[in-house]
């Protein structure tokens, strides 16, 4: 699956790479991801922050930008630090130098096998957690995403301030993710 992705990216890249088409790119990583309405407790979580809701989970992206359109490949680790692979597609909804928002759909590809054994070995005194998930097919889960992303530019630099650091946030009626940029426009 990872290699599809990466085939994919490169080919919206070689699309989006002329001037006419193209806005920029966005490379983040990290994530800080609240889990809405679980509750606190001492969870199966991998990472958990404490006793909270939250989760230090490892994300990697890179972004494709268009003027209005934009599409994302993500690599990570989930809630029990189980690889996951993504793609995205964001429309933009308002874009400035300092603040961004679009509506984002897609979903990420995970093991439900992992779930399935995490499930099963929950340690004494600890809550489990299960997915919320679709299938394609009989064997290929998906976690489905749909929001309103915020992007906050954090600093600029650059000839006509072209590169900037940014804090990008998902926020979603299960998940709310947030992961640092950086970000070229043209």
């Amino acid at each position: 699956m990872s290699n599809f992705i990466l085939r994919l990216l490169a080919s919206l890249t070689l699309f989006f790479s002329t001037r006419a088409l193209a806005s920029g790119f966005e490379i983040g990583a990290g994530a800080l991801t609240d889990h809405v309405n679980v509750g606190p407790g001492d969870h199966n979580y991998c990472n958990q922050i404490g006793t909270s809701d939250w989760i230090n989970n490892p994300l990697f992206f890179l972004r494709v930008e268009g003027k209005v359109n934009a599409f994302t490949a993500m690599v990570g680790e989930d809630s029990i630090c189980s690889p996951i692979q993504g793609l995205f597609y964001s429309y933009k909804l308002y874009e400035s130098k300092w603040l961004g928002l679009s509506f984002i759909m897609g979903g990420y590809h995970f093991d439900y096998q992992n779930w399935l054994n995490e499930e099963n070995n929950v340690p004494p005194g600890k809550v489990g957690v299960s997915p919320v998930y679709t299938t394609i097919g009989k064997t290929f889960y998906i976690v489905p995403v749909g929001g309103i992303e915020v992007d906050i530019g954090l600093y600029h630099w650059g000839y006509h301030d072209t590169w900037s650091l940014n804090l990008n946030t998902i926020l979603t009626p299960l998940i709310i993710p947030t992961t640092i940029s950086l970000k070229k426009t043209f």
